[in-house]
């Protein structure tokens, strides 16, 4: 069976602290899957978009989309960010992941290194929802897929810590989608500013965190409006439902579970993207 390369670059907004003094309440994990075959096409079109080379955005450097503190700035950068997404649609989709801290918080606050235990959980449903991607909309129907995954540095993240957890759930599944953790072949921990891709994954992450933990009891959905098309699990109806559904903006468990703001909850309920 011929075997599909993909890379993954994850990225997280809110961080994976449970201490109950924290004042983010939501863990958000973006990431963008690429066909191997089309990554250095889509670098060159991701470099125009930050710096600190040249042309649209400079001085944003190896800092985080959040860092950007006008909105008309960082709107430009979503606009330009869905026309690269929109040039590759038929190599790139985006998947996201949304935790609230209060549901898993219990059985990981107390533990020894139970934020990272927390953090790892978190991706591994990632991971599982963005095997389905690439097998359901980017490979063959015959073909296999292998897929290598980049994630942001972080004191959450240990990279043999990870690989052991993956290999646990692999010996003992607690779930069907498990079995997907058998196509990722490697992943790495790499930093903000080694790869452009892995910006392309932090504007995911916080499009989906400005909608459902907003500042100031205000939700942002335009940066994520830019973006939805391109999420695993869109329909040309726009529904925002079919793409939390399918996976392609997982809520663990549930999107009530997640207890997301309520123009959130209200878009999601309305079963369509109307924003």
């Amino acid at each position: 069976m011929k075997t599909e390369s993909f890379v993954l670059y994850v990225d997280e907004s809110g961080g994976p602290g449970l201490n109950r003094r924290d004042p983010n309440r939501h863990l958000v994990l973006g990431a963008l899957l690429c066909r191997s075959s089309r990554v250095e096409k889509v670098r060159e079109d991701l470099v125009k978009l930050f710096p600190g080379r040249r042309k649209l955005f400079p001085g944003l450097g190896g800092r985080h989309i959040s860092d950007v503190r006008r909105h008309s700035r960082k709107a430009g950068m979503y606009r330009h960010f869905a026309g690269v997404l929109n040039k590759f649609s038929d190599d790139i989709l985006l998947i996201s992941v949304i935790s609230f801290k209060d549901t898993l918080r219990i059985g990981y606050d107390k533990e020894s290194n139970g934020y990272r235990k927390y953090y790892n959980k978190c991706l591994q449903y990632l991971l599982e929802y963005s095997v389905d991607a690439a097998q359901s909309k980017l490979a063959d129907e015959s073909s296999d897929v292998s897929i290598h995954a980049f994630i942001e540095k972080s004191k959450a993240l240990d990279e043999d810590m990870l690989r052991n957890y993956i290999d646990v759930c692999l010996k003992n599944p607690k779930r069907p989608h498990t079995k997907n953790l058998r196509c990722i072949s490697d992943l790495h921990a790499i930093g903000k500013s080694a790869d452009v891709l892995l910006k392309g994954a932090d504007m995911v992450s916080h499009a989906v965190f400005q909608a459902v933990t907003p500042p100031n009891d205000l939700p942002e959905f335009r940066y994520l409006r830019e973006i939805l098309p391109y999420f695993y699990g869109y329909d040309r109806k726009g529904k925002v439902a079919a793409v939390c559904d399918k996976g392609g903006i997982y809520c663990i468990h549930h999107v009530k579970s997640v207890n997301p703001h309520k123009d959130f909850l209200s878009w999601y309920s309305r079963r369509k993207s109307s924003l």
